[in-house]
Formats: C-alpha cells, sequence, structure tokens
C-alpha cells in the first residue's frame, strides 16, 4: 500500500494559506473539484500581483493537485510579502511553510526541510514561548522525517506540535488530527500497531465530531488508519476504511483528483491481498484514465 503519511496534507496548507489572507475558513470541499486553472487567464508567477492574489492561485492549484505550479505561486507571493514586510514576519513564516510542503509533496526533501527549519526560526524569534502557528511547521517538519524513516529525530517534532495544540487550543481541537495521525504513522512503522490505533482513533473522533463524517481532512486519517489494519493483517477492516475514505474524496475532490487515485491505489492492494481479483480488476478499469495500476 502506498502511504498517504508521506506527504503535507493539501487542507492543512489551504488553511495556512487563507489564515495569511484573513478568510473565515478554508474553501468548501465541493469547490476544490473546480479549482483547475486556466494558465491563459492568470498572471503568471512572475507578473507584478498581490499577495492574497498570487496566494489565492496558489491555493487553487494546490487543490487542483497541481503542486508544482502552485509552488511557484507561493513563491511569487513570498517574494513579495519579504519585500513588503520584511523577512522576519510571522506571515512569511506561514508562506515559507507553504513553500515547504509543496516541496515535500514532489520529494524535494532537503529543500523542504531547509525552508521548515526556516520557518520555525523565524517564529521562535517573533514569538515567545510555543506558539500555535508553530505546530504547523513541526508538524510537518516531524512528517518529513518519517519519510526518510528518520525516527528519532521526527518524534520529538510531532509530540511537541501535538503539545503546542493542546496548550493553545484545547485537546478536543481538530487541528490536533493530523500530527496525531502522523504520530500513529510513527508507530505503525515501528511495528507499534496498539500505539497507532489509538492515535488514529484519536485524530478520527476529534475530526468527524468537529469538522463533521464528510470532511476530506478525513481522507487521509482514514487511509492511515487502514493501512495499520493492513499490517495486521485485518483486511476486512482495511476495506471498510477505504471505500469510506473513496466515498469522501469523490465527493469532495471529483473523481479525477491525485487524492483519488491515491485511495484506490491502495484499495487495489487490500483486494489483491483478499484475493479478489475480480472487484480489483472492476476498480481498476473505472479508475484507469487517472493513473492507478492495472492488477
Amino acid at each position: 500500500m502506498r502511504n498517504p503519511g508521506k506527504k503535507v496534507s493539501v487542507s492543512a496548507v489551504l488553511l495556512l494559506a487563507l489564515a495569511l489572507m484573513g478568510a473565515p475558513s478554508a474553501p468548501a470541499a465541493r469547490e476544490w473539484r473546480m479549482a483547475k486553472v486556466d494558465p491563459e487567464n492568470i498572471p503568471s508567477p512572475d507578473a507584478t500581483a498581490s499577495v492574497e492574489e498570487l496566494t489565492a492561485l496558489a491555493n487553487r492549484y494546490a487543490a487542483a493537485g497541481d503542486v508544482a505550479m502552485a509552488e511557484k505561486f507561493y513563491r511569487r507571493a513570498l517574494e513579495v510579502m519579504e519585500r513588503s514586510v520584511g523577512a522576519t514576519h510571522p506571515n512569511v513564516a506561514l508562506l515559507i511553510h507553504n513553500v515547504a510542503a509543496m516541496c515535500q509533496n514532489q520529494a524535494k526533501h532537503r529543500e523542504a526541510e531547509a525552508l521548515y527549519l526556516r520557518s520555525l526560526e523565524i517564529l521562535e524569534k517573533v514569538f515567545e514561548g510555543d506558539h500555535p502557528d508553530m505546530a504547523a511547521s513541526l508538524a510537518s517538519l516531524g512528517s518529513l522525517y518519517l519519510s526518510e524513516a528518520r525516527y528519532v529525530e521526527a518524534e520529538p517534532m510531532i509530540e511537541r506540535a501535538i503539545s503546542i495544540i493542546e496548550k493553545t487550543k484545547g485537546k478536543d481541537h481538530p487541528d490536533l488530527s493530523g500530527p496525531l495521525s502522523t504520530l500513529g504513522n510513527l508507530r505503525r512503522e515501528q511495528a507499534r500497531y496498539k500505539e497507532a490505533e489509538g492515535y488514529y482513533k484519536r485524530a478520527l473522533k476529534l475530526t468527524e465530531k468537529k469538522r463533521g463524517s464528510r470532511h476530506p481532512d478525513l481522507v487521509s486519517i482514514l487511509q492511515n488508519y487502514s493501512m495499520n489494519y493492513f499490517e495486521l493483517g485485518q483486511y476486512d477492516k482495511a476495506e471498510s476504511m477505504l471505500n469510506r475514505a473513496l466515498e469522501i474524496a469523490e465527493e469532495a475532490y471529483g473523481p479525477d483528483h491525485p487524492n483519488v487515485a491515491l485511495v484506490v491505489t491502495n484499495l487495489l492492494a487490500v483486494y489483491q491481498r483478499q484475493g479478489k481479483e475480480g472487484k480489483a480488476q472492476s476498480l481498476a478499469k473505472k479508475y484507469e484514465g487517472i493513473g492507478v495500476p492495472q492488477p
């Protein structure tokens, strides 16, 4: 199975970017499927534009799954922001985090690591003590280290992110769901499956309670949770979770989004392990246009 925990979720990046712009909330999931941008009708990343315009375009590319273009627009927004407020403003740190997230999603790990560390350095200098804005970069850096099997370095980053959110926002805040799921991934990689399940279960319950049972943030949590069951050989439970994740992902992003392809790929792996070749072939045929492997 492919690990959705290796990347930073698009929704987390959008929340950061929209906070920077002063928007009240992330885009409604149903709008994401319409987020693809016609390059002929927009300025190039080098064109003169405001931070808000550039960030909005980057958000749309990120939501549509085009992280390379999103990175270009985030970088341009960062240049404009730095000229406007200086290189050590906390809003600069948030944009640096978004650039780092796009780099991580493209497996440019060394560049992503340097950017996450730069973002943290700015925030630690600006704010006294732990500040909620630090949690995203800490969690993302932990996720990056996890993807490289740097478990000793990953653990304190993820745990500190969780501690900051619990201290500043409360122990039932939905922002905990991402780092909790990442800590579950770490425990799963360490074959500590019972501990991993506890973190996944908490992340799932928090998200369902605070954001609803159809929120797109559930997709990555359900996939990570299903992988724990997969490792334990509990394939029926893994299948059930992935089918739910697929239903939510299609509703949120549309049938041709990369997030849908990832869920389908993982579900195919479960079907094949169960010996359900008919289901696997039917599923692969249905989604063959979005790059899923054919059994």
